[in-house]
């Protein structure tokens, strides 16, 4: 790990990388990746150093991740409304956020989702909820259930109870 002089990064040194859990390195401005507090904590943790791993994280999902903090460098991610009250997200997230989430295969949304609560980025994790969310609203219950790997653990007994009980 290259380090500088104790306490603060040199104008020079105004990008750092980031490891991912698979050895993919990725550049990014400091102010780009402070929007992540586990990052700006390495950051202040670790003065001088320019080299940080990601341990949860693989190399696909830290590169989307870096374009989404890069993308939010200057500007605030619109805040979503919650609850998600229709599947159409394209009415509640401006183009490049619907561009965005819309890129990801199922597995990708679930991974950036629990890599953005890793790295505490709370606009990501927010707009990956959202997307889950909407997928979840025009499902069916038994494609919800098939899709996201739901199985029902109750026994016979619990689930008659229970459509009493809802009943």
């Amino acid at each position: 790990m290259e380090l500088l002089t104790p306490g603060s990064y040199s104008p020079e040194i105004m990008t750092i990388t980031l490891k991912s859990s698979d050895g993919q390195q990725f550049q990014i401005d400091i102010k780009s990746a402070k929007r992540s507090t586990y990052i700006a904590d390495l950051i202040e943790e670790h003065k001088g150093e320019t080299e940080f791993l990601i341990p949860e994280v693989e190399a696909k999902i830290l590169k989307k991740i870096v374009e989404y903090l890069i993308h939010y460098k200057e500007t605030e991610p619109k805040d979503i409304k919650r609850p998600l009250k229709d599947s159409k997200i394209e009415k509640i997230l401006d183009k490049w956020d619907y561009t965005y989430i819309t890129s990801f295969a199922l597995a990708d949304c679930v991974d950036l989702l629990n890599a953005a609560t890793f790295m505490d980025i709370q606009p990501l994790l927010r707009l990956m909820c959202a997307r889950i969310a909407a997928l979840m609203i025009e499902l069916p219950l038994d494609e919800v259930k098939t899709t996201f790997g739901i199985e029902c653990d109750m026994t016979e007994e619990e689930k008659e109870r229970f459509r009493k009980y809802v009943i």
